[in-house]
């Protein structure tokens, strides 16, 4: 069996994947970023502050389907395109935590994967969401930790990615780290009816935050920021590898929930490329998420 290509392996902190949240002081200045991004950028992170206080212990259903495609044969084809022949096709049901750990405000996405194309997942196959009131902290990290390892054995493909956590891209706005990016306008943009200014970043300075092929690795994207608000509305993320061989885009829309009065994820896209191997394809994805809730306990995660 041919060892797979690892494209994304994440580095927070001390090499551990996830969504990590903090709350420092802004520290952005007019010689950081051009007028007038200042504002943008430090409402911005001052909401990705606000979204980890509020988003603690958040429960959701998830549908994610995933396809393999073999690219389409004509050289006219961009590179880049969609278009392909699907191969392999997976359809997942799960239900998710987004957790909170407490060490360094680290977050992890727990899959609980119930059905795979429609089949129920048996008992013996399954590692629940653990009921977090019946356990220390430790042991419930832990238990979360179990979960988020299992949900990627269904992964389909050759890729080995661990990116897809909806959240992922809002840490890199969280007061703290926003500094580390270099910031332009992309131009304003609507989401959900909402006016947005479209602010494209990138990762300017080592040690890089995410590693591509075991290499660490300067991330970029793009960031829908409400004009009104500071909301993110919507996530770019994207890293390719220095020899660009590989690379990874996860696009993710936020929608407001009103039963929890907050900003959520709805929908993630996402697409994998080795192209290495370009006549063996690319992995898509796409994950939508519904029935948020609280976890039914007063006991947070630490």
């Amino acid at each position: 069996m041919p060892r797979a290509f690892r494209l994304v392996r994440l580095v927070v902190v001390a090499a551990v994947c996830a969504l990590a949240l903090c709350a420092q002081a802004v520290r952005l200045t007019a010689a950081d970023v051009a007028d007038p991004l200042p504002s943008v950028v430090a409402r911005a992170s001052t909401w990705a502050a606000a979204f980890a206080r509020s988003a603690v212990s958040l429960l959701a259903r998830e549908h994610y389907e995933q396809e393999v495609r073999r690219r389409a044969g004509s050289s006219a084809v961009p590179i880049d395109s969609d278009a392909g022949v699907t191969i392999e096709r997976r359809v997942l049901d799960s239900e998710v935590a987004l957790v909170e750990t407490g060490a360094e405000y680290l977050w992890l996405l727990a899959r609980d994967v119930q059905q795979v194309d429609g089949k129920a997942v048996a008992d013996k196959d399954r590692i629940p969401l653990p009921a977090v009131g019946r356990l220390s902290q430790d042991e419930a990290v832990q238990a979360f930790r179990r979960v988020a390892g299992q949900g990627a054995r269904y992964n389909i493909g050759r890729i080995s990615r661990d990116m897809n956590v909806p959240t992922l891209a809002l840490w890199l706005f969280i007061p703290g780290l926003a500094g580390r990016l270099r910031f332009e306008v992309a131009g304003r943009e609507p989401v959900a009816g909402i006016e947005c200014e479209v602010v494209r970043y990138t990762e300017r300075r080592a040690p890089y935050l995410f590693q591509a092929n075991g290499v660490p690795t300067a991330v970029r994207g793009r960031a829908w920021i409400a004009s009104d608000t500071g909301a993110i509305l919507r996530t770019e993320l994207i890293l390719e590898s220095r020899s660009g061989t590989g690379r990874a885009r996860v696009t993710v829309t936020y929608a407001f929930d009103e039963r929890l009065q907050q900003w959520v994820p709805r929908e993630m896209s996402e697409r994998y490329d080795d192209l290495r191997r370009q006549a063996e394809g690319f992995v898509m994805g796409t994950a939508s998420y519904r029935d948020y809730r609280r976890f039914e306990t007063s006991t947070r995660i630490r």
